[in-house]
């Protein structure tokens, strides 16, 4: 037994009205998903503020350290404060 196929017809090439909708829901399908993209992005690396300042650099080496230390873990250097 043959599998059924249904023959999709689109309109004819006739009319270009047909294309450009498709592309213009395509652009508009695609720029929604960068932006909803963007503000994933832009919400899980945003420093709101409401979380405590736990680390810095070192001045010197620029290796991240606590902020209450007073000299550097890496490369030994007196911190000011």
């Amino acid at each position: 037994m043959d599998p059924v196929s249904v023959p999709i017809s689109l309109p004819d090439g006739s009319s270009p009205l047909w294309r450009y909708l498709f592309l213009a829901a395509f652009g508009v399908l695609v720029l929604a998903r960068i932006l909803f993209d963007f503000e994933l992005i832009r919400a899980a690396f945003s420093d709101d503020g409401s979380a405590a300042r736990t680390k810095t650099n070192c001045p010197l080496c620029g290796a991240r350290i606590p902020v209450e230390s007073n000299r550097c873990g890496y490369c030994d250097e007196p911190l000011e404060r």
